[in-house]
């Protein structure tokens, strides 16, 4: 019993914050606020608390906040990479038997007990779960189908890594009755509040890229018939925005050529 209370203890020590860490994760978020670098992220008090499930996940500030890790809702989405960089940095030997627009399918082997778990997400995998023609679906279908198929190892393999959390897009693409009831219920979106919120959204990238950012955020927008608050929560991660907006530019600078 007294072993037990021990590694209780020893465990909790680890995961909460102490006085001096919450100071510093305080001083961390309101700089990254005031900076105006992650307005997509949210503001002080929701930046503190992304950075409070990176410190019980293990990882970095920066990393986190750098397209790492999301709250949704109160839930904690991570990204597809830093879910294998976790995983493989803790000693799990991943195999990737198959990875194609159709589908993927990955090993994984755990270094202390050598157990052994094969997760999978195919097409019709995709299609069940009611994403598969979603924009980042049809778009990236290689990185969709390993993400799922990454955050399905993670949950099966690794619980002790991964604790609840989800991998990024999961939550989003959930079918729940909560977010279809706040869907049926919104409002027409007003132009000057969406026009504000692509100029919050593109002011620290070059002035030369700005306007074909806001135009590439627009024509995403009526493309996806999405409002363009939704289209901003599919671009939290900076990353794939960044991606996206070079593929496009790419083409419509042919089409000007």
């Amino acid at each position: 019993m007294q072993e037990k209370e021990l590694e209780i203890k020893k465990t909790n020590n680890e995961t909460i914050p102490s006085q001096n860490e919450l100071m510093i994760l305080q001083t961390v978020a309101r700089n990254a606020a005031n900076s105006g670098l992650y307005s997509g992220v949210g503001g002080e008090n929701k930046i503190f608390m992304i950075l409070l499930a990176a410190k019980e996940l293990g990882i970095p500030p920066m990393a986190a906040l750098n397209g790492g890790l999301w709250n949704i809702q109160g839930k904690v989405e991570i990204s597809a990479r830093m879910i294998n960089a976790m995983m493989r940095r803790a000693g799990i030997k991943i195999t990737v038997k198959r990875l194609d627009a159709k589908g993927c399918i990955l090993e994984g082997t755990r270094p202390d007990s050598g157990d052994t778990c094969e997760a999978k997400f195919l097409e019709e995998d995709a299609a069940r779960a009611g994403v598969i023609n979603r924009g980042p679906w049809k778009q990236n279908p290689e990185d969709m189908y390993f993400a799922r198929a990454i955050s399905k190892l993670g949950r099966r393999l690794a619980p002790d890594i991964l604790g609840t959390a989800y991998v990024e897009g999961e939550i989003r693409d959930a079918k729940c009755e909560i977010i279809e009831t706040i869907a049926e219920e919104k409002e027409p979106e007003n132009p000057e509040v969406a026009e504000q919120l692509i100029i919050e959204h593109v002011r620290e990238y070059l002035p030369e890229d700005q306007e074909m950012m806001k135009t590439y955020l627009k024509k995403y927008s009526q493309h996806w018939k999405k409002t363009i608050k939704d289209t901003l929560f599919d671009y939290q991660n900076r990353e794939k925005f960044e991606t996206d907006f070079a593929k496009w530019k790419i083409k419509e600078l042919a089409k000007a050529a």
